[in-house]
């Protein structure tokens, strides 16, 4: 990701005053090793709820009663894990392929909630 992108992402995460959990592997911001390059006036404001961190264990957090949402990049395990839990996504395609993939796993994911509700309709 770019880095003014992600300057944007968490100036959003620090103003929305809710608790955050970020999850920022090495090398994903271009041009930094991880988190260096943000501004320190940023890294005190997300810091008051939550924190940056390298690894997480994605199943275990997404299990957690209190997840409130999933900042997905839209690969297939995180999205699969996701929904397993039933916790609620924002997908932000990062790479190549990724973006093209979106619209077929939203395709997919539509046709899934139409299966169910066909079932649960038609079992009344």
């Amino acid at each position: 990701m770019e880095e003014k992108d992600v300057t944007e992402i968490a100036w959003g995460l620090a103003n929305s005053k809710q608790p955050v959990l970020w999850v920022v592997r090495p090398g994903s911001i271009k041009g930094s090793e991880w988190i260096e390059t943000l501004p320190e006036e940023l890294m005190e404001a997300v810091r008051e709820r939550g924190c940056f961190v390298k690894w997480a264990p994605q199943k275990e957090l997404l299990a957690h009663p209190a997840m409130g949402g999933f900042w997905s990049h839209c690969g297939r395990n995180s999205t699969v894990e996701s929904l397993s839990e039933g916790v609620p996504m924002i997908f932000q395609p990062c790479f190549g392929v990724q973006k093209d993939k979106i619209v077929i796993m939203n395709i997919r994911i539509l046709v899934v909630l139409y299966v169910c509700l066909c079932l649960v309709l038609g079992a009344r």
